[in-house]
């Protein structure tokens, strides 16, 4: 059999690459470039290659050679720059794709590829200049009208979104991150019975891991949790590896009551003991085993409700290590005054630097403080904790008694807004702006005779919605410094009603009575329908029964609240 010709053997293999033959044509280029080490087209379609079957070490390492080989090539450049990308070498990929557009500045590809790494790295502004200048260049870049799109998500403008998602369905009917991207923007929007048609219009039975995942957190937040359930449990089982279905799997299963597994679910997310990302590396993760002679870091983490709701775990900690240090840093920093004197807490840390102290029992393991349902594998209605388990200091109690105007009337504390969960996005703390309220709906509780409300709306909510002053109310919380000022306030009223916030957790915590206004796609710590919780026994929850409609809620708190305030005033 006569040997092909060298050009020949590599039209072959390149007819191979684009019939979709990938692993023939990767043996083929491999066994070609050992024949003629250093070829430019086997090099760049190999590099290619690599990276369409997502082998990005190995496509850096052969678009490196090619790169040197060809210094003026901005294709080379570019590719380099998109594997390097997704190495996690930013700055190093960010080089090269700087290179590549200016060999040519009208490389639309480099620029789609430099906003996707700003965009991976949070840079959200300089990626929607990067997406907008590929565009002016070639309008059919549908990678960069996704990715413009998914900006524009994040930023809440899903109008804009809708946008950038049609003009790439125009270009490319079917796109799936087009689709998934459309979905997202009218859930935005809030049309989550649209979004949910639109899965079903484009996929059909044909869902993708990715389509399903979407599809299970909208069924979630329609409130049907076994719905949600099973499309979350289908994206475990196609892609095991993804981390998101896990943690929203943990929330049905949390919220059913299912504690065993939820809580093994919810050790996937990125700082949880399965999760892939550990601060404080130098400390090896904390199993629950005992420490007798060492002390133990245990770190915050997400908002300042949780952290105030399993700080209780704390004495279950202690007594299995020597000492324990908690450690609120940056955000968390104004939980410290309050948190240094919660049970089993031996030391607050409010600098990381400080972990570098010498101490008699050295730090020698770390856990989140969410990580505690796990390890001590905790059912609210077995796991015993004394509540209250926040105290607030004798001397902030009577700083804020003496602010406060004399009174007869029934002291009740309101917080309607809650803000942005730390880090997340406007599409990502979608549900979490369901929980807030218009002041304006408030109105009832200021009219029942008998009734003094104080403000414990500490973080501002939009400037439209800022209280009218026709509606009575004492706000004094300019002159709150920290949590351990909310607990002083709290302790000088007689009710707090909130929708679910910290002020919720604080007041729970301290054993204070407290009525929770829940939307009706609940966080899985106040369950499905009860209206009490294990959590805090001093704590009612008054639940929607339609997503987004309050009006039905406030006027049961409101007659509820009229009656109270008759026996306890």
């Amino acid at each position: 059999m006569v040997k092909s010709s060298t050009a020949q053997r590599l039209a072959d293999l390149v007819a191979s690459h684009r019939a979709g033959r990938l692993e023939t044509a990767r043996l083929g280029y491999e066994d070609y470039l050992r024949d003629n080490p250093g070829d430019e087209a086997a090099l760049n379609n190999l590099g290619a290659l690599y990276i369409q079957t997502g082998n990005y070490e190995l496509a850096a390492s052969t678009l490196k050679q090619l790169s040197a080989a060809q210094p003026a090539s901005a294709i080379a450049r570019c590719n380099l720059g998109y594997a390097l990308l997704h190495l996690g070498y930013h700055q190093e990929a960010e080089h090269y794709l700087r290179e590549s557009i200016a060999l040519e500045p009208r490389y639309a590809v480099a620029h789609t590829n430099l906003g996707v790494l700003f965009a991976a790295v949070g840079r959200r502004e300089d990626a929607r200049v990067a997406f907008e200048r590929a565009l002016e260049i070639d309008s059919r870049q549908v990678v960069a009208l996704t990715n413009l799109g998914e900006i524009y998500l994040k930023l809440g403008e899903s109008t804009s979104a809708l946008s950038c998602f049609d003009k790439a369905l125009a270009i490319e009917a079917g796109c799936e991150a087009a689709v998934i991207g459309r979905a997202r923007a009218l859930a935005l929007a809030g049309d989550t019975e649209g979004a949910r048609a639109e899965l079903r219009f484009h996929f059909g039975d044909r869902f993708s891991p990715e389509a399903w995942l979407l599809l299970g957190l909208l069924t979630l937040i329609k409130g049907d949790y076994e719905g949600a359930e099973n499309c979350l449990r289908t994206v475990t089982t196609l892609r095991p590896d993804l981390k998101a279905p896990r943690a929203a799997l943990a929330h049905c299963l949390l919220l059913r009551g299912e504690f065993h597994a939820g809580w093994r679910e919810y050790e996937t997310r990125d700082h949880g003991l399965l999760g892939n990302y550990q601060p404080y590396p130098r400390f090896p993760a904390w199993g629950g085993q005992t420490l007798p002679d060492a002390s133990l870091l245990v770190f915050a983490e997400s908002g300042f409700g949780d952290v105030i709701q399993f700080v209780r775990f704390a004495s279950l900690a202690r007594s299995r290590v020597a000492r324990l240090t908690l450690l609120l840093n940056d955000y968390w920093r104004p939980l410290a005054p309050l948190l240094r004197t919660a049970a089993g807490i031996d030391e607050v840390l409010t600098d990381p630097g400080e972990l570098d102290r010498q101490r008699a029992q050295p730090i020698a393991a770390k856990c989140s403080i969410m990580s505690f349902g796990f390890l001590f594998d905790v059912d609210p209605s077995t796991t015993r904790v004394k509540i209250p388990y926040i105290v607030a200091p004798d001397a902030r109690v009577d700083e804020w008694r003496a602010r406060l105007p004399r009174t007869d009337k029934f002291r009740v504390g309101i917080a309607w807004y809650g803000s942005a969960r730390l880090g997340a996005d406007a599409l990502t703390d979608l549900p979490n702006r369901r929980r807030s309220i218009a002041f304006s709906m408030l109105a009832p509780l200021g009219a029942i005779p008998g009734v003094e409300l104080i403000s414990l709306q500490k973080d501002r909510p939009p400037a439209a919605d800022w209280p009218d002053r026709a509606l009575p109310l004492i706000d004094l919380t300019d002159e709150i410094r920290d949590f351990a000022d909310t607990a002083a306030l709290i302790a000088n009223l007689d009710l707090v009603i909130a929708v679910d916030t910290a002020v919720v957790h604080l007041a729970g915590a301290m054993g204070k009575s407290v009525w929770l206004l829940n939307r009706l796609d609940t966080d899985w710590r106040w369950g499905i329908e009860a209206s009490r919780t294990p959590w805090y026994p001093s704590l009612r929850i008054f639940r929607q029964r339609i997503a987004g409609h309050w009006s039905d809620v406030l006027s049961e708190v409101a007659a509820t609240l009229g009656k109270v305030a008759r026996l306890g005033s």
